[in-house]
């Protein structure tokens, strides 16, 4: 069977329902677990993959190990099949993206590291190594937690060929005997460019890049943004020295410097509320206006609930969240999803604005013709879904 035909079930349970992604490891994908009805994440490993049998179970045997932990910070592996795992499905985003859509608060980003120091403390404990962390093995959750990633993926395939190479310690370049402290460089390096907006060391090729871990000398993160908090530069310093015995000993103790940083972080004087939410939809426009619309109407979602809990249901800027929720999910096709949106935003809106308001005229007209649409779909809206999001009665 093709890997672009994978099984409709796996091990006879698990059934899957959309594909998350793919690499040279492998694919990932949304299933079905019909012993129970909850939503699952399976890693499959195509028999096709180039990786030997010896090295895709040591890829299940380190995940599993990793994953049966129970520690917060640490993805479930909640079954394993053949070349296959089944894990806890996630809701959120890596850091990746977060890095791509412009510099993040510092307090969060040592409140991540931090995190990740955890996990990796925890896994470290069991014997697993990581061998290939980086910001797209660093998963935040919708509730604002990390959870690493990818263990013994690092065995699928050479790291050249899976973006690790921007991340790799100078003992894995050199194929020297290395312990939990790469994935302590590595982490370094991903501490780096979350700061920065860039890692550490930037090449056009891997053999540029194997030559600036190497021998380059470590950039100071001052150099890229000057609102560091005291401290932070020379933790990131320390894990990125060439030399493993130079950085800190553990995961333990890398977790223990981030924290005495973060203790004596005061933070900007930052924007308020009104000004946060504004900054969070424009992030959720940019996702929509790339031509994520999906992902745009995921962080519109959180964001109506988030706006009625801080600024209030009805304050007009709640309502705009919630109208311009309303557009995407119109953008994406959920039809609707926008008719029954703007069939109780509109009300809402007459009554705090007025009936003469720009933006409830808007708001009319999008309703009028979504409704159009639906009506020659034949489709049926859902009502009471915005009184759920603002925390309204339903009626």
């Amino acid at each position: 069977m093709s890997d672009l035909q994978p099984p409709p079930l796996v091990d006879g349970r698990y059934q899957l329902l959309r594909e998350l992604g793919r690499s040279v490891t492998g694919s990932r994908w949304e299933a079905l677990d019909r012993s129970d009805g909850h939503r699952v994440a399976v890693h499959l490993v195509p028999p096709q993959s180039p990786a030997p049998p010896a090295a895709v179970e040591r890829f299940l045997d380190e995940a599993e190990r990793a994953g049966r932990l129970g520690h917060p910070h640490l993805v479930e592996v909640e079954h394993r099949a053949d070349r296959a795992l089944v894990l806890e499905l996630l809701s959120g985003r890596t850091l990746d993206t977060v890095i791509a859509a412009g510099p993040a608060d510092l307090g969060h980003i040592l409140i991540w590291a931090q995190q990740a120091c955890l996990g990796l403390k925890a896994a470290h404990a069991a014997g697993v190594v990581h061998w290939g962390l980086k910001p797209s093995r660093l998963f935040l959750t919708d509730q604002g937690r990390i959870k690493l990633l990818g263990f013994g993926t690092a065995h699928l395939a050479p790291a050249t060929e899976t973006g690790n190479a921007p991340y790799l310690a100078p003992e894995q370049w050199r194929q020297a005997p290395a312990d939990g402290r790469a994935d302590l460089y590595a982490l370094g390096c991903a501490l780096f460019e979350l700061c920065a907006g860039r890692p550490p060391y930037l090449g056009a090729s891997v053999p540029e890049l194997m030559h600036r871990h190497l021998n380059d000398a470590v950039p100071h993160l001052g150099q890229f943004r000057t609102d560091l908090p005291g401290g932070l530069d020379e933790v990131v310093l320390s894990l990125l020295a060439k030399d493993p015995a130079a950085r800190p000993a553990d995961a333990a103790e890398a977790g223990a410097r981030l924290g005495a940083v973060a203790a004596g972080y005061q933070g900007p004087v930052g924007p308020g509320p009104e000004e946060l939410i504004r900054a969070q939809v424009d992030q959720a426009w940019a996702y929509g206006e790339a031509g994520q619309s999906a992902e745009a109407v995921r962080q519109l979602t959180v964001l109506v609930s988030h706006a009625a809990r801080t600024l209030g249901q009805t304050r007009p800027q709640t309502l705009q969240v919630a109208y311009d929720l309303a557009i995407w999910r119109g953008m994406a096709d959920d039809i609707a999803g926008a008719v029954g949106l703007l069939g109780e935003l509109v009300p809402l809106m007459t009554a705090t604005l007025g009936p003469g308001d720009e933006d409830v005229a808007k708001a009319t007209r999008d309703l009028w013709s979504y409704s159009r649409d639906l009506e020659r779909r034949r489709g049926i809206a859902r009502p009471g879904e915005l009184a759920m999001l603002l925390g309204l009665p339903v009626y």
